[in-house]
């Protein structure tokens, strides 16, 4: 998807190490409001490249295939940005 929109190689697999690692951070709740940041910035970026350069609806024909998954991700992010790590989590003991 991010090639057929015109995206460099680099970024494409710059994106896929933020979304590996940043997921690992997330789990163990280690440097979470960093990760969830930078996540967040990635989701924006994806729906604005579903909207401007692929020009897909919200929400496709069939089940999924718009980018309403890529704006409940964003919502997800944000809320992990904003409330911060939880009492079971590595930076809650930092």
């Amino acid at each position: 998807m991010i090639r057929k929109g015109g995206i460099p190689g680099l970024l494409f697999d710059l994106v896929g190490i933020l979304e590996f690692v940043g997921g690992v951070f997330l789990v163990f709740g280690l440097l979470t409001t960093l990760a969830s940041g930078l996540l967040a910035l990635e989701m924006m970026g994806t729906t604005l490249l579903h909207v401007i350069k692929m020009r897909k609806p919200p929400i496709n024909s069939k089940f999924i295939g718009g980018y309403e998954v890529d704006v409940l991700f964003l919502a997800i992010y944000l809320a992990i940005f904003l409330l911060g790590p939880g009492a079971f989590s590595v930076d809650y003991f930092l």
